[in-house]
């Protein structure tokens, strides 16, 4: 049976129909392809001008999954690991650092979900160096960075300055005992009978000679503790009788000064795990600070808080305050608020940089709150024993 000419018509009609959509599908086949050709490209792009950035940072970087395995590497960081940032990539982040301490950090921050942490730890291979590092989550939970601060050089320097301050505290100390032990003697009348104007000149050096005593006492203390590990810190301490023990020790200068002291909460605990002789010049050094600087007449207050896993104890004094860039300067060893020509107290500045090394070597922390003309309260906080 022959095809009418009307249904020829329509079948040629349809043919150019699907070539025309057709050719559209391809037009827009191609638009799609060159888009995501462009976005490709704009993608490559940040991604090269991220790792010029990453590669460029003085400090090391690693990118870990939630399995610790590294994704991301940057050449500080493979120079400090001694390897081509290729062979980093893939490899488990424990093989490459073997630090039980930052593996007990990184499974803790992942069981609590936590955001943050930051720890100093020393390598041993594949050379010995010191590390500060800093740990943050990626977005979206997908794993953690860490940025590699190698201070070695830091550490080496603050070392020498530590066995310097104890040798120079050593060489003083003897003479010292000299001169102190004569003038006592003399001060007795065991050398024969002192005029008036006699007794007062050995007087002014008794109390001379006294104070450069503490202040060499300060900087051996200083130097001491700097030099202690947390293999010293093996003690059940209780925090409330070491408060007790330091307001007891500070009565007559807080007398002098015209300040009372007020415990907030009598209470033998809590307890913490640490040195005793530490945690003792910690309470001593923050507390002596506010009595020093706090108003004549005024009041220091000391008080012991539960914050679960955690005992914070705050001092506050009502003295002249702190501006608030000079807050985390008072931490620093021998830095005065005041300037040297114009102090008022003595000291040398060892009191709170000697503070937060304990605290910190206890695994605590120490931060100030001041508001000037009105009140500078000091809060330490420390881990109690067995985790509360």
């Amino acid at each position: 049976m022959n095809e009418s000419p009307q249904a020829g018509e329509n079948h040629i009609n349809d043919k150019g129909l699907v070539e025309k959509q057709a050719l559209k599908y391809a037009k827009d086949l191609a638009l799609i392809y060159q888009e995501e050709k462009a976005r490709r490209k704009d993608l490559e792009a940040a991604h090269e001008k991220m790792r010029a950035v990453v590669d460029s940072m003085t400090d090391g970087m690693l990118a870990v999954d939630n399995d610790f395995a590294i994704i991301e590497a940057n050449r500080v960081a493979s120079q400090l690991l001694e390897t081509k940032p290729a062979g980093l990539e893939g490899t488990k982040l424990f093989e490459v650092m073997d630090l039980p301490e930052l593996k007990e950090r990184l499974f803790r921050l992942k069981e609590t979900s936590g955001s943050k942490d930051s720890v100093e730890l020393e390598m041993s291979s594949p050379s010995r160096q010191v590390l500060r590092i800093d740990v943050s989550t990626l977005g979206g939970n997908k794993g953690y960075v860490l940025v590699l601060h190698d201070i070695t050089s830091e550490k080496r320097v603050e070392n020498l300055k530590n066995e310097f301050l104890a040798i120079l505290s050593h060489e003083l100390r003897t003479p010292l005992n000299g001169i102190l032990g004569f003038t006592e003697l003399l001060s007795d009348e065991l050398a024969g009978q002192l005029e008036d104007d006699q007794a007062e000149y050995l007087q002014m050096i008794t109390e001379s000679g006294n104070r450069m005593a503490n202040t060499v006492e300060e900087l051996l203390n200083f130097a001491q503790v700097q030099s202690q590990g947390p293999e010293s810190l093996d003690e059940m301490v209780m925090i409330g009788n070491v408060i007790k023990d330091a307001l007891y020790s500070l009565k007559d200068l807080s007398e002098k000064n015209g300040i009372s002291l007020e415990l907030e909460k009598e209470t033998e605990g809590p307890v913490v795990v640490g040195s005793t002789t530490m945690l003792k010049d910690l309470i001593f050094n923050i507390i002596e600070n506010a009595i020093v600087f706090g108003k004549q007449g005024g009041q220091v207050s000391v008080q012991i808080d539960d914050k679960g896993e955690e005992c914070q104890i705050s001092v506050s004094d009502d003295g002249p305050g702190i501006a608030a860039d000079e807050l985390e300067n008072v931490f620093k060893s021998f830095y005065q608020v005041e300037e040297h020509v114009t102090r008022t107290h003595e000291g040398l500045g060892l009191g709170l940089a000697l503070a937060k090394h304990i605290a910190e070597l206890h695994g605590g922390s120490i931060r100030l709150e001041s508001e000037l003309a009105k009140r500078t309260t000091c809060f330490v906080k420390l881990p109690k024993a067995g985790g509360g």
